[in-house]
């Protein structure tokens, strides 16, 4: 005779496999424990744990997304915003504080929701943009993303008490204009530089060729001069 399966026991295996496919999503988990993470939103290009790596054209921008699990059985609200790399004692990095001032590769991302409430055990997508000023200095640039929860306080205020860091790696490329000196030049002037600088080696390349040839003329030209003063000291000798 079949054993009867009990309700408990279709929960247990709910919340197992539950637990099995978001071991699988690999989240940056919260250090206090696995009740949520987060992680760069599935895409196109690098999806490391930990680590946006994304390539931006200088004066352009680029969208991308956060992706928040929420491991409970409850509802969870959700902080997102960004801050600055800063270098730590040990010559790391590490993400700046709340309150600090963003004066870094950090004002270049605009989060388009500053707070999310996920689901019970559930995620949710917080997209955001990147736009790299024009004349921006091309290379790697590094900024954090930053998400925590949100629990209430003694006083009913709401505070953030944990945060995991993902860092947004932005290698910057030309763009429309290209770099000389610190200097953005538009499309065309670039290939206006250009231009007047293979004119400028043509023409001392002519230069070059017109000083050789005179000096040869004159050289064969003094010659012809030394052969008729002698032929002509010899008839009269």
């Amino acid at each position: 005779m079949r054993r009867p399966v009990h309700r408990s026991s279709h929960q247990r295996i709910f919340f197992l496999a539950t637990a099995l496919l978001l071991t699988f999503a690999t989240p940056a988990l919260a250090q206090d424990g696995p009740t949520w993470g987060a992680r760069p939103a599935p895409g196109d290009g690098e999806r490391t744990s930990g680590a946006f790596n994304l390539s931006v054209k200088t004066g352009s921008s680029l969208s991308d997304g956060v992706e928040i699990f929420n491991f409970t059985g409850d509802p969870a609200t959700f902080e997102v915003y960004v801050a600055d790399a800063v270098p730590t004692a040990g010559g790391g990095l590490t993400a700046a504080a709340r309150d600090a001032p963003i004066t870094g590769p950090a004002a270049w991302i605009t989060v388009d929701q500053a707070r999310v409430e996920v689901p019970p055990t559930s995620s949710a997508v917080v997209p955001f943009t990147i736009k790299v000023p024009e004349g921006t200095a091309l290379g790697s640039h590094t900024a954090t993303l930053l998400v925590g929860p949100q629990q209430a306080s003694g006083t009913g205020a709401i505070a953030t008490m944990t945060r995991v860091a993902l860092w947004v790696k932005v290698k910057v490329t030309g763009g429309e204009g290209e770099v000389l000196g610190g200097v953005v030049l538009p499309w065309g002037l670039s290939w206006l530089l250009l231009i007047l600088m293979g004119l400028a080696f043509l023409a001392w390349l002519t230069y070059v060729h017109s000083d050789r040839r005179r000096r040869w003329v004159q050289e064969r030209r003094e010659e012809r001069a030394l052969l008729r003063d002698f032929r002509n000291r010899r008839r009269q000798d």
